[in-house]
């Protein structure tokens, strides 16, 4: 049995020679840094940077598990939102001297990956001392090149094209994998990565920013024998300064706009099925898609507080359970078995499980959005955040979808009043579900599996 692992003592600030992990700045106005290229792959613009001897100063924390896996994981000891940080750990971010700017907080991953140097973290921000007061732990990084890229919808798409995965809202590991991808892989490429080459966890990885932007960077150095210039990419499809995804946000465009803007609730053909009435979404070669009007019941999506799909879920069981056994056999033999998609969650990427065969389901927020009118925000993830002060526009991958068809989304219960109801759809988690509010909104960053919310069952029926 291996030895227990020791958490490293700190006594002084620590130095990176150039073959460890060189630790990146954040901003293109930072005048220590100078820009050696910048061009852009399908839309996404990526900035190669040379970066002098710098100083870092913040919060620290180690990981005591050495088999530590940051990509299996959304959250560490830190946040960015400062979420999991000590009171200790925030208080030694209050105390950092001589910040050049405090609007700028950089995160940063170590891999030591040795028994006695465990993978750690810093969150802080860039200095000009060293000289910090007790409890700021100081960093000093070696001069070194990076590459860096934004935080963007056309990066979502690059990544999950090329990797074949989707980033994250709140963490960039897989932004990492895909910089080393392009740059650093194949007998074309200049580059190789700059980290410490060690086994079991991540490299590293650098995350900065303030509310808008969004970086992240990895250590580069040129490969033996190779120039600085031209670039060359382990790709096989040209630079692109246009891309098929929406970027940018309209600042300009307020919650009263929306609300002035709204458009008159969608009208749908109605039927009686079973009963009840329904409203019929889609017709197809002789079959129809069906969703009921009002709020048929509150349920759990699952007892358990955990994280699950929709092809495991609780709710799925009673839909083609007990609520397709209160129909009678001759409308029984009317309802279609479907195979049932569901996507990953088009914010968070969250997966959206195995695909099934139901009578009966609910929508995706892919389909409540298609049959009830697209914004195009879904796609943009053009979002909104919310506190108890009230709603505001972020950066655009917020947590709530508002856009004028609020009021055709919008549903009831049978007593008449408006009431939220639950889609198949994961929320930024797998234990969480999204679903649309009583007034129509999406919430995109979903509310737990285990609370009781409206259901709107459908189905595909022949007619």
């Amino acid at each position: 049995m291996s030895e227990p692992i020791k958490k490293p003592i700190q006594t002084s600030p620590e130095s990176y020679k150039p073959d460890a992990p060189i630790l990146t700045d954040m901003l293109e106005k930072l005048s220590s840094e100078k820009v050696i290229d910048t061009f852009v792959v399908e839309g996404v613009e990526f900035t190669i940077i040379e970066k002098p001897k710098t100083f870092y100063a913040g919060a620290y924390g180690v990981e005591q598990d050495k088999n530590w896996d940051p990509s299996a994981t959304s959250k560490w000891w830190w946040s960015p939102l400062d979420i999991g940080l000590s009171d200790e750990q925030k208080d030694s971010l209050k105390a950092v001297r001589d910040i050049i700017d405090v609007n700028c907080r950089i995160d940063l991953y170590i891999d030591y990956t040795t028994k006695e140097r465990p993978c750690a973290a810093l969150t802080g921000y860039e200095t000009t001392s060293r000289e910090q007061p007790e409890g700021v732990h100081v960093i000093e990084a070696e001069p070194s090149l990076y590459i860096r890229v934004n935080h963007t919808h056309e990066l979502f798409a690059l990544t999950k094209k090329l990797i074949g995965k989707y980033v994250h809202q709140y963490h960039l590991l897989d932004v990492h994998e895909l910089i080393k991808h392009i740059f650093c892989e194949g007998g074309e490429c200049v580059y190789e990565f700059n980290g410490c080459a060690q086994n079991g966890n991540e490299d590293m990885q650098v995350t900065y920013g303030n509310e808008e932007l969004r970086y992240a960077a990895v250590p580069v150095k040129i490969k033996g024998g190779c120039e600085k210039v031209p670039v060359k990419l382990n790709i096989d499809y040209p630079f692109s300064a246009k891309s098929p995804f929406k970027s940018g946000i309209d600042f300009t465009k307020t919650l009263a706009d929306i609300y002035a803007a709204q458009e008159p609730p969608k009208e749908f053909e109605k039927m009686k099925f079973g009963g009840q009435d329904w409203l019929v979404l889609d017709k197809q070669d002789g079959k129809a898609l069906i969703l009921s009007e009002i709020i048929t019941c509150d349920r759990q999506y699952h007892k358990t507080d955990m994280d699950i799909t929709w092809s495991k879920c609780d709710l799925r069981v009673f839909l083609n359970n007990g609520f397709y056994n209160s129909f009678d056999e001759q409308d029984k033999a009317r309802i279609i078995k479907t195979r049932v998609t569901t996507p990953v969650q088009p914010w968070h990427g969250t997966d959206g499980g195995e695909d099934t065969d139901d009578y009966v389901f609910i929508l995706s927020v892919q389909e409540v959005v298609k049959y009830f009118g697209d914004s195009g925000d879904l796609d943009s993830r053009f979002g909104w955040w919310a506190s108890m002060e009230g709603m505001w526009l972020g950066n655009g991958f917020g947590q709530i979808l508002v856009d004028q068809y609020n009021n055709s989304r919008m549903a009831k219960k049978e007593n008449g009043n408006a009431a939220g109801y639950m889609t198949r759809t994961p929320g930024r988690l797998n234990k969480f579900v999204t679903g649309v509010t009583d007034d129509g909104r999406i919430g995109m960053t979903g509310v737990g599996v285990a609370g009781w919310n409206g259901v709107r069952p459908a189905m595909w029926i022949n007619l």
